[in-house]
């Protein structure tokens, strides 16, 4: 007697679930990748390159003198700039055994769909996020912060001081910077800036702002943001998102800065610290290399509120993984302690501001990669996974980033 089983079924059992899988992954579109002028997708036939260097040129210099009527004319040269968008690929893969598909209460192949489609879109955008606001020692070259005079370095900037924070006098400078330099606003938007949802508190609650009343919707529809309407100011469309850029612990530090006295796992809920630094319930601790203009934020850099204090020993909340609100990362011993305050990133961009390339079959959000049961000898393992073959680089003079520091603190990690 022939009994016809799932292996039988080939086409049926793989169609349902990959359906399930790409149906999420396409559900979840990300913020940064509008911001982008994508050049012709890069043909997998071959004949790319390496990198891609796109020639940049001037309008020229004007010229101040008349002709003279009995003299010919002297010609002039022109020179060019160049800039290169070097691709990368990038990709990561959730894998699952035959049985955990049999024993699990939930259907396994719909929660890894939707775990990788969070991976891969967050992972891509923050890859495009770092050309327009910079991480560590690469960040635009007109980068200004306020009272320039006093603050150099996101060290220097403190939510202690009101000029450090986002004033209209500031925005106004970053509006008239960008203007002055002939960067091309955006029809009906003029200049598009991303913003963390603590820096759009700021900016909402500026008296300037309150006063003009000045708050567009419906005409901006187009632009993708479900964490909070885009609003205008100073020339400014600002975008707030989570996935806007704050630089975690990057400012003016409150208390001594410190190390962790032991190894803790994710989902900790109490750290020990090496020295008592006058620890307070209510301080902003962050764990892990914070950034600098020449470091690099750790891979598992985050901040966590103090809940409880004795001595050296924290009591914190995070934002862990799951339903937990312990750490979100493992860590290990000596890590730094900081105490710093956050400092916010608001790239001013116009339409040429960021160039970018990417696969052809992959698309600027990457590609689902989906095999279930193909790589063993028992049809036992399912791999669900995606890939991105991709760049961008920053057009270094078609971009204004301000840095400021921002008055109210954010849990987990950016």
């Amino acid at each position: 007697m022939s009994i016809t089983t799932t292996s039988d079924l080939t086409n049926s059992v793989t169609t349902r679930y990959k359906d399930a899988y790409i149906w999420h992954g396409t559900n979840k579109p990300g913020v940064w990748e509008q911001f982008v002028q994508w050049e012709k997708p890069v043909s997998t036939s071959g004949g790319g390159g390496s990198s891609y260097d796109f020639p940049i040129y001037d309008e020229g210099t004007p010229l101040e003198s008349a002709l003279t009527e009995n003299a010919d004319v002297t010609p002039q040269t022109i020179d060019d700039g160049n800039m290169t968008v070097t691709p990368a690929e990038w990709g990561g893969t959730f894998s699952t055994t035959k049985k955990l598909q049999y024993m699990a209460r939930t259907n396994v192949p719909e929660i890894m769909g939707k775990k990788n489609a969070a991976q891969r879109v967050m992972t891509i955008d923050r890859v495009l996020r770092r050309a327009a606001c910079g991480r560590g020692a690469t960040y635009p070259t007109n980068t200004y912060m306020p009272d320039a005079s006093a603050n150099s370095t996101m060290n220097d900037l403190t939510a202690g001081s009101g000029t450090d924070c986002v004033t209209y006098e500031f925005l106004m400078e970053l509006n008239a910077y960008a203007a002055s330099m002939g960067i091309e606003p955006w029809e009906d938007y003029g200049f598009m800036c991303p913003i963390h949802p603590t820096v759009a508190f700021d900016i909402l609650s500026l008296t300037e702002f309150k006063n003009m009343g000045y708050y567009q919707t419906g005409e901006k529809a187009n632009i993708y943001s479900p964490w909070g309407k885009p609003f205008t100011l100073a020339n400014i469309t600002f975008i707030p998102t989570p996935r806007g850029r704050i630089h975690m612990g990057s400012g003016t530090a409150i208390r001594t800065a410190d190390t962790l006295s032991a190894a803790y796992s994710k989902g900790a809920t109490s750290i020990v610290a090496s020295a008592d630094r006058s620890w307070a319930v209510g301080d902003y601790v962050t764990i892990g290399t914070r950034e600098t203009e020449s470091v690099n934020p750790g891979d598992n850099m985050e901040t966590v509120l103090v809940t409880g204090v004795s001595t050296v020993t924290l009591t914190v909340r995070g934002n862990g993984a799951n339903n937990n609100f312990g750490l979100r990362f493992d860590h290990a011993i000596g890590e730094a302690l900081t105490t710093g305050y956050n400092v916010a990133s608001l790239p001013l961009m116009g339409k040429n501001s960021i160039v970018g390339v990417y696969g052809q079959d992959t698309g600027p959000y990457g590609k689902t990669v989906v095999k279930l049961g193909s790589l063993d000898l028992l049809d036992r393992f399912s791999y669900f996974g995606w890939y991105w073959y991709g760049g961008v680089a920053v057009v270094q003079k078609n971009i204004v980033l301000g840095r400021a520091a921002v008055s109210k603190w954010a849990l987990g990690w950016n």
